[in-house]
């Protein structure tokens, strides 16, 4: 337990403070209680804490999940078919897991991407707001692009059009990717008081539905 250099000598993170991290029990996805968690990879949970991780912290308490910080990996996954795949943070009911030390983006980062998730299943965020503002925010060839890259990325793992697209949504809310230093905000996509609509977006970038679901 403890820091190991070897783990982390010459190797990048998002977060400027992640060379810090104290390791600590050496666990598996399944071991979360995850279900479809590998048994057979291995994470890290952590000790000490980042200002980003603060951050991270923060946001969950506001959305009422609880959070766990884990480092070293990313988590293990396998589908319906038994393929195995990887991600860097999971929400599921009232718990949310996040990576700590990711090459690309930090614990905050990641944080809002999976409050993102959360917000959408609680009818939350208008994702036709959400197109809205990335129509205004990108070019039409920009948008193609960034719809053919994501149709590419998830290529082969029996997600729908419609999970796709709350994949772009959720970066977008996370300023990951295309999205980093653009105008487009959690809050500016939220809903207002009461207002809530679980259909909202339900065809969302229906325009690039059929391209998507043709590539895959």
């Amino acid at each position: 337990a403890g820091r190991n250099p070897g783990r982390k000598e010459g190797r990048h993170f998002a977060d400027s403070e992640a060379a810090s991290l104290d390791y600590g029990e050496k666990v598996s996805t399944a071991s979360f209680g995850i279900g479809r968690g590998a048994f057979n990879d291995s994470v890290y949970l952590v000790k000490n804490e980042t200002a980003e991780m603060r951050k991270a912290k923060d946001l969950a308490k506001e959305r009422g999940l609880r959070v766990t910080f884990f480092a070293g990996n990313n988590l293990t996954f396998r589908d319906k078919s038994g393929k195995t795949f990887q991600v860097r943070g999971y929400v599921s009911g009232d718990r949310v897991f996040i990576r700590a030390d990711h090459p690309e983006f930090t614990s905050y980062q990641i944080m809002r991407h999976e409050a993102g998730h959360d917000m959408i299943a609680k009818g939350e965020v208008d994702l036709n707001e959400v197109r809205t503002r990335i129509d205004k925010t990108f070019t039409g060839g920009e948008v193609d692009s960034l719809c053919t890259a994501y149709a590419d990325a998830y290529a082969g793992t029996e997600m729908t059009a419609q999970e796709i697209w709350e994949e772009v949504v959720c970066d977008s809310l996370g300023d990951m990717n295309i999205f980093a230093d653009s105008e487009i905000s959690v809050s500016s996509c939220a809903y207002q008081g009461g207002e809530r609509n679980r259909c909202a977006g339900k065809h969302a970038c229906a325009a690039k539905q059929n391209k998507w679901q043709g590539e895959h």
